[in-house]
């Protein structure tokens, strides 16, 4: 039988790997689904984002793996796979919770590295997803990310159809914003369909 730290490195290994019946056989032989490894400081979790490696990824979610983990420096899931491109990664680590607030050693977040790196679809959904988010948009929460002029233009439309959303049902509005009900704004704000019914 192995040992606890044998089973939490072949949890880690197979991971980095993208083995996931080895990610499963692991977690069932009682793996610690949250454990780090010796080299890096990262969970299994943060590989699979790393790596782009979405089935293992689902499958640790599914099991309760920490979406927010760090590995030393402030580094999460998340920033890996904005980082590497990996937008289905970043879809999914968002739907289950991934703080996108988080920066690297203090200074960049995963906004910072899609952008860095020329992935603009990710960039624009960290975008919309940062604007929902901090709904009160008198006060910049980030910085216009210039660099890319089509994410400029993306960030102006994102506040120009928050806005509009303000302007013609407030009551609506002011009570996304007291409940911070990120995904109803998602919601509102790309689907013309459910505004019109409104």
């Amino acid at each position: 039988m192995p040992s606890q730290k044998q089973l939490n490195a072949q949890l880690i290994d197979a991971a980095k790997k993208g083995q996931l019946d080895f990610v499963q056989q692991a977690i069932q032989s009682g793996a610690i689904i949250n454990t780090i490894d010796d080299d890096y400081g990262r969970t299994a979790l943060i590989w699979a984002a790393d790596n782009g490696q979405l089935e293992i990824l689902q499958y640790l979610i599914e099991e309760g793996a920490n979406v927010n983990a760090e590995s030393p420096g402030n580094i999460t899931a998340l920033i890996h796979a904005a980082a590497h491109g990996h937008l289905e990664v970043v879809q999914l680590l968002i739907a289950n919770g991934a703080d996108l607030n988080v920066k690297r050693q203090g200074q960049f977040s995963a906004l910072t590295y899609a952008i860095v790196n020329g992935h603009t679809e990710i960039a624009k959904l960290l975008t919309r997803y940062h604007l929902i988010a901090n709904l009160d948009m008198s006060i910049p929460r980030l910085p216009l990310p210039t660099c890319i002029p089509e994410l400029s233009s993306y960030w102006y439309d994102c506040k120009d159809e928050l806005n509009k959303m303000k302007e013609e049902d407030s009551e609506l509005y002011n009570f996304l914003v007291s409940k911070r009900i990120n995904e109803q704004v998602r919601i509102w704000t790309e689907s013309e369909t459910i505004r019109n019914i409104a």
